[in-house]
């Protein structure tokens, strides 16, 4: 993520223009994370939107300039992690019977493949629902972002070994649980 602490700094002091610079900088990092994280693109734009508004109405709060990087895509991570909980809790209330598909999908018509496809997707959601907040956050720092352990480490404020440690067994309990659900 490449931005200018010169922006930071004038926007901890609330400078609109300043502010609107940094989010240029970042919006694409921001928002192919996000774009993993949830894998669609209304939710990752929502996200994306909120943890900017929360960011701005925060950043006074930010002691550290150079941290911009690392605090805004904390912010990010908790937004997707909202949203995902929501999805999760939405499949939840779904009926539980659901065999008649043209029912469900009535003029929907979809080809096997992206019915296969869907369902793949709803077990990798439940997969990753049924990790801790914070385990969720290392995958998605650390698998979909790109982040290295030590950087992970500085935005969730644990030790880089807690994090390699907490990623292989978030890892290994994702990977069993799909494997559970074929």
């Amino acid at each position: 993520m490449t931005y200018d602490n010169a922006d930071v700094i004038l926007a901890i002091e609330k400078d609109p223009e300043a502010f609107s610079r940094l989010y240029r900088s970042v919006y694409k990092d921001l928002y192919r994370l996000a774009w993993y994280s949830l894998s669609e693109k209304e939710s990752a734009e929502d996200a994306v939107s909120e943890a900017v508004t929360d960011a701005w109405k925060g950043i006074q709060s930010l002691k550290q300039p150079e941290a911009f990087g690392f605090w805004i895509t904390k912010i990010l991570i908790r937004k997707c992690n909202a949203i995902l909980r929501e999805r999760y809790n939405r499949a939840q209330e779904m009926p539980g019977d659901i065999s008649d598909l043209e029912t469900v999908c009535a003029a929907d018509v979809r080809s096997e493949r992206d019915l296969l496809r869907s369902e793949a997707r709803t077990d990798l959601e439940r997969g990753i629902m049924a990790l801790s907040d914070t385990d969720r956050e290392i995958i998605s720092l650390c698998v979909v972002a790109g982040y290295k352990s030590e950087e992970a480490g500085l935005i969730l404020s644990m030790n880089s070994s807690t994090v390699r440690s907490r990623l292989n067994r978030a890892l290994a309990k994702l990977r069993n649980t799909l494997y559970d659900a074929t």
